[in-house]
This record gives structure tokens, C-alpha cells and sequence, in this order.
């Protein structure tokens, strides 16, 4: 029901190849025209609108609460990396969580890695690293809780933070 009320569509946000030929290496502002100029079955695909202006695209963000958007270079090279010519730029929120306790962070990858992950009873889990790591637990084990800022850039269906990260501790 919901499939034939809301339609899935495939959404076009740049052309990389067409009829064999390929435009990796035009600039981004002539890949779009040629993209705007394919003739599409605008019941299954749509092309993306491109802003030229950063200021018009993120009040759009913030005022539909999107994760965030790409910034490229008019006249750049399709990259399949990101680089200095394309940019994600995320639409952090921030929120305040108690926690209560915490587990020591055990590193693959060097005794260099110092860190911890706090965790609270509703499940919540943030990763603490260096020496924010250190006042955090100290706080707990000698208060029993701690409040932290932490930053998200969405809620999840049930409400979870999705993509959560230290910011700093509540003072």
C-alpha cells in the first residue's frame, strides 16, 4: 500500500558515463547540463537540484533536519573519494546524556589509543578518547554519573541518536 502511495524513485545526481562515452573527467557543470539534458522517465528517475549558493541549501538542511549535503567544485573531475573538491559538510545536533558508567576502550591498533566508552542503562554508548577520557571516568568513579554534550546527526525510528560522539563534559 505505502509503495503505491509513496513511489520510489531514483535520483540523479551526476552522469559519469553515457552511450559508452566517458565524462569522468569533465568538469562537474558540464556533467550536469548533460544530465539535465537525458531524457528520463521522470516517473521512476529525477534529476537532484544543484544550488549555487551554499546559504540557499542549508537553510534548507536545517529546515528539513537532514544529515547534511556534498559541496563540489563547479569545474572539478568526478572523484569516487572525497577530497578538496568534494566536501561532506554534516548537520550536527547536539543533545545532553547522563551516564553511569564505563568501559576501558581496548586498542588493535597501538598502546598509543587511550580511551573510553561510557554507558548509560537506556543503552546509549559514546566513545571518549585522550585526556577527556581520563577526567570523564574520574568523574564517575568518584560521583557515580556524568553529563556529557554529545553530538548526532539524526534520530534513528526509535528514537536513538544515530552517529553519536563526545563533545564535551557538562560542568
Amino acid at each position: 500500500e505505502r509503495s503505491v502511495e509513496l513511489q520510489a524513485k531514483i535520483v540523479g545526481f551526476d552522469v559519469i558515463t553515457l552511450n559508452g562515452e566517458d565524462l569522468r573527467f569533465k568538469p562537474l557543470i558540464k556533467r550536469l547540463e548533460i544530465l539535465n539534458q537525458i531524457k528520463l522517465n521522470e516517473n521512476l528517475i529525477v534529476v537532484a537540484k544543484n544550488y549555487n549558493e551554499f546559504k540557499e541549501i542549508w537553510k534548507l538542511v536545517e529546515l528539513k533536519q537532514l544529515e547534511g549535503c556534498i559541496r563540489k567544485h563547479k569545474n572539478s573531475a568526478y572523484e569516487s573519494i572525497r577530497s578538496k573538491y568534494s566536501v561532506k559538510i554534516k548537520n550536527w545536533k547536539e543533545a545532553i546524556i547522563e551516564f553511569n558508567s564505563y568501559e576501558i576502550a581496548v586498542s588493535t591498533i597501538g598502546s598509543f589509543y587511550k580511551g573510553i566508552t561510557l554507558k548509560n542503562d537506556i543503552g546509549d554508548r559514546v566513545a571518549v578518547m585522550g585526556k577527556k577520557s581520563e577526567e570523564v571516568k574520574k568523574i564517575i568513579d568518584e560521583q557515580g554519573k556524568v553529563r556529557v554534550v554529545v553530538q548526532y546527526l539524526e534520530k534513528t525510528t526509535n528514537g536513538r541518536n544515530r552517529f553519536i560522539s563526545f563533545k564535551e563534559i557538562v560542568k
